[in-house]
């Protein structure tokens, strides 16, 4: 819990706490406690947030925070290339334009080929065996990384007029490449 705090503190910038500043007070702490800096996030904007991160972290699964993704701004948690979480608290998902808002980042996440996972208070802090286990599954299953089979699949020629399926109507292996390389090259605050 401690990490929570800390993130907190570091996200809201209260009274000036930096990773500096809690670095210089925990100095002459054991290394245990000066360990937890390191696992310090200050882009983290919620305690759920940081505990779902921290526990994915612990199992050894790959995840970066507040990742930037175009038409959509950041996305709460992003695992490998492509499963993104959103930790919503009520707080700030509760009214109908929130909610219009959120299904809308949805639709251009799915559009892009992301998957997408919406976790509540309540999963993380009651359920989370069983979102640990969902999260588990689809990483064994590789959907948290970009395969060819995640391009779009045009309609079969005799359900659209001939003009529309030419090959341009598909992307490129090499742009499906790129796209791909973009996103697992692509560092914080950085637009894919």
């Amino acid at each position: 819990m401690a990490i929570v705090l800390i993130d907190s503190a570091l996200h809201l910038k209260v009274d000036g706490v930096t990773l500096a500043s809690l670095g210089r007070l925990f100095e002459g702490l054991p290394a245990r406690y000066r360990s937890a800096l390191s696992r310090a996030d200050p882009e983290s904007e919620s305690g759920i947030e940081t505990l779902v991160r921290l526990r994915l972290r612990s199992l050894g699964i790959s995840v970066r925070t507040q990742v930037r993704h175009r038409g959509v701004g950041r996305v709460d948690l992003l695992v490998g290339d492509r499963l993104v979480i959103e930790v919503d608290g009520r707080e700030h998902h509760d009214s109908r334009e929130a909610f219009a808002s959120d299904r809308e980042r949805d639709l251009v996440l799915f559009r892009d080929g992301f998957d997408r996972l919406r976790l509540t208070y309540a999963h993380v802090m009651y359920r989370w065996p069983e979102i640990e286990g969902v999260i588990v599954e689809a990483v064994r299953r590789r959907r948290h990384r970009w395969r060819m089979s995640d391009r779009p699949v045009p309609a079969p020629s005799s359900a659209v007029p001939p003009s529309a399926t030419q090959a341009s109507a598909t992307p490129s292996t090499a742009q499906f490449r790129k796209k791909s390389a973009q996103f697992r090259n692509s560092e914080k605050g950085a637009t894919p």
